[in-house]
């Protein structure tokens, strides 16, 4: 008779079922970082932390308002009309920007988010997880 607990065994299947959940794990990491990594709009270099979309996800959506209410291509005083409106790019110059750039912008950012979360949940989707995830291959650029 044995006094093996067989609850405790850790089968082959166990260690396929933690290794592709750490693997889950780093895919989204990558995700996270990338997202985070910043993307270019046109032609221009912007940080995307968290706390960046958040305040492009905000400047963006005063643009809409300011459009609505009559804000025109070219009006860089649409926020504010003592101040031209300049978004901070990555390496700290200012761009200027009317309604409508801020506008694309914040789309722009949306969807490079997105697109980054659709990708992970793609290749997490897959049978056989790439060894190489963290390749710039399997990501948007």
């Amino acid at each position: 008779m044995s006094n093996i607990d067989m609850s405790l065994v850790i089968t082959a299947e166990d260690k396929a079922a933690e290794a592709r959940a750490a693997k889950l794990a780093q895919i989204t990491v990558e995700r996270d970082r990338r997202i985070s990594g910043g993307f270019t709009f046109e032609g221009v270099e912007y940080q995307t932390r968290p706390e960046d979309l958040e305040n492009m996800a905000g400047a963006a959506t005063s643009a809409l308002e300011a459009i609505v209410n009559g804000a025109l291509p070219g009006d860089l005083r649409w926020d504010d009309p003592n101040v031209d409106f300049a978004w901070i790019a990555a390496d700290n110059s200012l761009t200027p920007m009317d309604a409508q750039t801020t506008l694309a912008m914040g789309k722009a950012a949306k969807r490079h988010k997105q697109l980054h979360i659709f990708t992970a949940r793609q290749m997490k989707n897959l049978a056989v997880l790439p060894d190489d995830f963290t390749d710039d291959a399997h990501w948007p650029a």
